[in-house]
């Protein structure tokens, strides 16, 4: 049986009578749509109704029966009769322009939309092209002018990353990865709900228009070989009706099962801001916290896998150079068929790498960061070109989201040469404040005593 959707105003009735509402009848209720207006007595009811009746193949009928005779009838049939849609149409087409992907959402809204309103065509003419036409128009105009020439990013977001395949350069997942791994992420407890609410009694099930929406979109999504839980935000809160609608089903465990929820989605939530994969936010923090009393610029050398640290936004002013592992996509070929980008090649063999690329410039920089894994195997290098054991280990996270991730990450602070003084003679010179360091780092290896060590400065 097909479903009608309906919204259903709740209207006060007469003082006299209670302020009560019904539910709304389902289509298998018998066909009067007044039936026991009254009761066994005579008595008038004072229960608002709302009754749908099914007629021919997809049309029905809705009656709503016991609004106070102090309301015009007329002037609620005029409101009801309006149906104006082109608000949530601009809506929608404002959104696919912020983020492409939504059309797959509001393509399934849309043509349920057309499929149940009389005349589609009309709609289609009169409604959806004069509102969403001129707002396309405005955007294509303002990217154009932004670019310098003709553009319509609508069209080269799904040039570049549908047609040409331009996605699968940012990472390639299998087909099933939104299923297995990203909506049990992304949803967590929120999935037994979500489910008891779409496979249980239809009565907590307000429409499974959201549900088919989300499928179609997870659908598409699994076609595409890059994937990533950001891309499930849209969703969630198609998915959270049903939740919703199971809860409603709830009444003596209503209130402990909302408790819960929210007890384990706090706990969640204080795992993954303070614990889990905090160590590119707090390396950061740390660095800009020692150098915010120095003079001078700071430059520092991440060398870690890709995207994986904050950009300059937020070093903000404390960064003069931000040196990254180079993993753009090879857009214009410029690379050989076998040839490694600059990510790769470092972890494939960080000393090689570091003897031919990284002798030549980290001089540059004041702190460097990597991996502790990745650390390890090449601290002698580090040893013998300046970098002396001036290092923090910075807390990652438990659980690790990469093969090239640790637990750990390795904070370099002390760059350093040897220099002839025309004084002193030779001297060791390290980058930054490293006076405490560096007496403890000799009393600790017996190379001077604590009585005869004296550190100078401001």
């Amino acid at each position: 049986m097909q479903e009608s959707s309906l919204f259903a105003y709740g209207i006060l009735v007469n003082k006299e009578v209670s302020h009560r509402f019904m539910s709304i009848a389902n289509l298998n209720r018998p066909a009067d749509a007044f039936e026991q207006l009254e009761t066994e007595d005579g008595v008038r009811q004072g229960v608002c109704h709302i009754r749908i009746q099914q007629r021919t193949g997809r049309k029905t009928i809705t009656t709503v029966q016991g609004i106070g005779t102090e309301y015009d009838l007329k002037r609620i049939v005029q409101y009801l009769k309006k149906g104006i849609t082109w608000p949530y149409i601009a809506f929608g087409v404002v959104t696919v322009v912020i983020r492409p992907t939504v059309a797959l959402i509001w393509i399934v809204f849309g043509l349920h939309h057309l499929y149940y309103n009389p005349h589609p065509f009309r709609l289609l003419l009169r409604t959806v092209l004069p509102v969403a036409l001129p707002i396309l128009t405005i955007t294509v105009m303002i990217d154009s002018w932004a670019y310098g020439k003709p553009t319509i990013p609508l069209w080269n977001f799904l040039q570049f990353n549908v047609v040409q395949g331009g996605s699968s350069l940012f990472g390639v997942h299998p087909w099933h990865w939104y299923i297995t791994s990203g909506a049990p992420a992304v949803l967590t407890v929120q999935l037994l709900p979500i489910f008891i609410g779409i496979v249980g009694p239809s009565i907590f099930r307000p429409t499974l228009l959201p549900l088919i929406a989300t499928v179609f979109y997870i659908t598409v999504h699994s076609l595409l070989p890059h994937k990533e839980q950001r891309f499930l935000l849209p969703i969630i809160p198609l998915l959270c009706i049903y939740a919703g609608g199971a809860f409603q089903g709830l009444k003596k465990w209503r209130g402990s099962a909302i408790i819960a929820m929210v007890t384990i989605n706090i706990g969640i939530v204080i795992f993954t801001s303070r614990y889990h994969q905090v160590g590119p936010f707090a390396a950061p923090r740390r660095i800009m916290e020692e150098w915010r009393d120095h003079h001078g610029t700071l430059s520092v050398a991440a060398l870690m896998p890709c995207y994986s640290l904050p950009g300059h936004a937020y070093w903000h002013t404390h960064l003069k150079t931000l040196r990254l592992l180079d993993c753009s996509p090879d857009l214009m070929h410029i690379r050989g068929p076998n040839e490694l980008d600059e990510a790769d090649q470092f972890h494939s063999n960080s000393t090689k790498w570091l003897i031919e690329k990284f002798a030549l410039e980290h001089q540059n920089y004041q702190r460097v960061l990597m991996y502790e894994k990745v650390y390890e195997p090449v601290r002698r290098w580090f040893e013998t070109n300046g970098w002396y054991q001036c290092i923090e280990k910075i807390w990652h996270s438990i659980a690790l989201t990469s093969s090239r991730e640790d637990n750990y990450m390795i904070k370099h602070s002390c760059n350093g040469t040897i220099v002839e003084h025309p004084e002193y003679g030779e001297v060791i010179q390290l980058t930054g404040d490293q006076r405490e360091k560096v007496k403890d780092f000799l009393i600790k290896v017996g190379i001077v005593n604590e009585s005869n060590c004296r550190v100078h400065g401001f």
